[in-house]
């Protein structure tokens, strides 16, 4: 392997790598929206399952239909809806007093 020096062309100026930081958070800040928007979504419709509200699990299920439509790729289906259900439940479960506690420190409680 030889060693070279660096070319000046290979660098980006400081303007270049501002512009590219900035790029990256918008990216970044949209993913985490979309992200949050799908999560949401499935906490909606926990709550409503939760309370069986048909009306509020409904209209969640609109809501997610048109999730779906926007976002293809990370769709939210029924084995997803399903397993974030179970996941729910699980954590539920181990909840003591309405917080989590680690395994760890369950004694203290």
């Amino acid at each position: 392997m030889e060693n070279r020096e660096p070319n000046p062309s290979d660098c980006f100026s400081e303007h270049d790598l501002m512009k590219q930081y900035e790029q990256n958070n918008a990216i970044n800040g949209y993913q985490k929206h979309i992200l949050d928007r799908g999560r949401d979504l499935m906490r909606a419709y926990w709550l409503a399952t939760k309370q069986a509200d048909t009306a509020l699990m409904l209209d969640v299920k609109k809501q997610i239909m048109k999730f779906n439509v926007a976002h293809r790729g990370i769709a939210i289906d029924a084995k997803v809806l399903r397993r974030s259900m179970k996941a729910r439940h699980r954590a539920r479960q181990k909840n003591q007093k309405g917080i989590r506690v680690t395994e760890i420190l369950r004694d203290l409680t």
